[in-house]
């Protein structure tokens, strides 16, 4: 039997927490694995551990920058159950980025299965995500899978969270692998171009970008800005430079983006990951029709890599650049989604901090301002 399900927690406390947990056991009667998306306020490792109580788990969580189903956006936190009877699965709390505990389940258990997907939840701020990423990467086969994303906060940047059943961590990830006989399908787009003119880090350490053109980085955004009629200062920068995140070419192609945590009094600007220094980079604009058909061209690629199975479910990894970007238009996003697969199908995700998408011809994993969608089989 396969079966996903999701379930929408209506308030704070443990009895909303077990009453939400309660109506996803009664559609599924077992789950394989489940998921908590929450917003920062609640107490993630109280819910999160309520709910394996309640389901048998394993469940993993994560604070985020907003959540969503199929219906939409929600204020309330959202709980997604999967149920397949024929998939193998195991779960980690990895408080740092040491794999080690990962990566002796993974080759014990899951390295000689076909079809195999670490989904993973990841710090959002610490800036190790794409470390993570290439770590766990290292340890598994080429052709199996990661997805994920990077636990959010609202957009307040101060601290993110990721959950094990009843155990947290600020700063280290929550990893379920699973394994079976249909595969996970994967797709990821994100619909931005260049807003500007190509430009070069003079000056870089680890994912802080201090010089752009022998110029303090934030120079570049403050002109870039200012072509938008927007003066930007320190203290309201932070959700311009959101919605104007960093590109990065390979060459001739917009390769990835990296979105900007913060800025510091010297003009240097922190990152999600690492941009090297030498690179060429442009500062990125989005079109709100292009980003929504994006998201569509994501969904219709995870669909192909079912390589025929039915989708049970879909998760939704988005970044919360677009989710600003697109405001009241975000809905549609979800729309073209679900267009994709059907209105019967259920869907739960969440806006994240960075998007993990690590699959066949996509060797590059670690992701900001894109759509991630993962269409679980039947």
């Amino acid at each position: 039997m396969t079966q996903f399900e999701t379930v929408h927690v209506p308030g704070h406390g443990a009895s909303a927490y077990r009453g939400a947990a309660a109506e996803l056991k009664a559609r599924l009667g077992e789950v394989s694995w489940a998921g908590v998306f929450s917003p920062p306020g609640y107490s993630l490792g109280e819910m999160v551990g309520v709910v394996e109580a309640e389901l048998g788990g394993p469940v993993a969580g994560t604070t985020t920058a907003g959540q969503f189903t199929h219906r939409g956006r929600t204020d309330g936190a959202v709980i997604f159950g999967y149920r397949n009877d024929d998939a193998k699965v195991a779960s980690a709390l990895l408080p740092g980025k040491d794999i080690s505990s990962v990566a002796a389940t993974y080759q014990a258990d899951f390295s000689d299965l076909r079809h195999t997907t670490a989904f993973s939840l990841v710090d959002g701020l610490s800036g190790n995500g794409e470390d993570f990423v290439a770590a766990l990467r290292a340890e598994m086969r080429p052709h199996h899978q990661i997805v994920g994303g990077a636990a959010g906060d609202d957009g307040a940047f101060e601290v993110t969270r990721v959950a094990l059943g009843s155990r947290t961590t600020t700063s280290g990830a929550s990893v379920i692998l699973q394994g079976g006989n249909e595969p996970i399908g994967i797709g990821l787009g994100h619909g931005l171009e260049p807003g500007g003119p190509r430009r070069r880090v003079t000056k870089a350490s680890a994912n802080v970008i201090h010089e752009i053109d022998n110029k303090p980085a934030f120079e570049t955004y403050r002109a870039f800005a200012r072509e938008r009629g927007v003066e930007l200062t320190h203290e309201n920068a932070g959700r311009f430079m959101i919605e104007h995140e960093v590109g990065v070419y390979f060459f001739d192609e917009l390769r990835h983006a990296r979105a900007p945590l913060g800025v510091d009094a010297n003009g240097a600007i922190t990152l999600a990951a690492r941009v090297k220094e030498g690179s060429a980079i442009c500062l990125l604009d989005g079109e709100e029709n292009k980003m929504i058909s994006a998201a569509r061209d994501a969904a219709l690629e995870a669909k192909e890599n079912l390589r025929g199975a039915k989708p049970a479910g879909v998760l939704v990894f988005d970044c919360i650049c677009r989710g600003m970007m697109l405001g009241d238009s975000f809905d549609r996003e979800i729309e073209a989604v679900r267009s994709v697969f059907g209105s019967d199908i259920p869907i739960a995700g969440f806006l994240t901090y960075g998007e993990i998408a690590r699959y066949r011809g996509k060797l590059q994993g670690w992701h900001n301002t894109a759509a991630v969608v993962a269409a679980l089989p039947a």
